[in-house]
């Protein structure tokens, strides 16, 4: 948590927190570094999205909910309609599996 409010401080382009991950694949980066920094413990950013799939669906947490906080989409044409889920909806849910 204070590494993102130092981060949330220091200059930047404007098209996310962390430039770099922020263009055409920047999420196959941005797993690249974090798998190397998890390397030494054995695990992946991959067996933590799983894990956090787990928790929500544990918790009760609707199969959409738990796909849009983790990015997915389902292929159905009606959830391309609206607005999607809020933040406060997901951050509900979110804190509902905090450790």
């Amino acid at each position: 948590m204070e590494a993102l409010k130092t981060a949330l401080n220091l200059p930047h382009g404007g098209k996310g927190l962390f430039d770099q991950y922020a263009k055409s694949r920047g999420n196959d980066l941005a797993s690249a570094a974090v798998n190397k920094r998890l390397k030494k413990w054995g695990i992946t950013s991959h067996s933590f999205r799983h894990a956090m799939k787990d928790r929500l669906r544990e918790a009760g947490c609707p199969k959409d909910i738990r796909d849009a906080i983790q990015g997915h989409v389902s292929g159905d044409v009606a959830d391309n309609y609206g607005q999607g889920h809020t933040l406060k909806t997901m951050q509900k849910w979110l804190l509902s599996v905090a450790v």
